[in-house]
C-alpha cells in the first residue's frame, strides 16, 4: 500500500478511506472529519519507509527532507525527536501524539 496524503496548512492528510483506515489501525494519525491528520513525525517516517507519498496544494511532490524543514521551522529539536520517535517505532512501540492548542504531548504504549 501506497497512501496518496495531501500536505495542507503544515499537515498531512490522508483522504482515501482504505489507507486512512489501515494507517489508522496501525496507531498513526488522528482521525478528523472522515481525515486522518498525520503529525509531521509521522508523515516523514512513512515517506521514509515508502508507505506513503505526499503532494501539495499544486501537486507536486513532497519529500521527506520537505517535512522535514517544515518541522524545523516550528521546532529546532525536531530532528532529536525523530531521532526517538523512529528508534521507539522500530522496536514496535505503539506511538499516539496529542496535541493542545499550545502543545503537541506524546503517549508510550508498551
Amino acid at each position: 500500500m501506497k497512501a496518496m496524503a495531501l500536505l495542507e496548512n503544515n499537515k498531512v492528510v490522508e483522504r482515501g478511506k482504505l489507507e486512512r483506515d489501515e494507517l489508522h489501525q496501525k496507531g498513526f494519525g488522528e482521525l478528523k472529519d472522515k481525515k486522518l491528520v498525520l503529525d509531521l513525525f509521522e508523515a516523514y517516517y512513512l515517506l521514509e519507509n515508502e508507505k506513503i507519498k505526499v503532494e501539495d496544494a499544486k501537486g507536486k511532490k513532497v519529500n521527506a527532507e520537505r517535512i522535514a524543514k517544515i518541522a524545523c521551522l516550528k521546532d529546532k529539536k525536531w530532528h532529536s525527536k525523530l531521532a526517538v520517535y523512529e528508534d521507539l517505532k522500530q522496536k514496535g512501540i505503539e506511538l499516539i501524539f496529542f496535541k493542545t492548542l499550545s502543545s503537541s504531548f506524546l503517549s508510550i504504549t508498551l
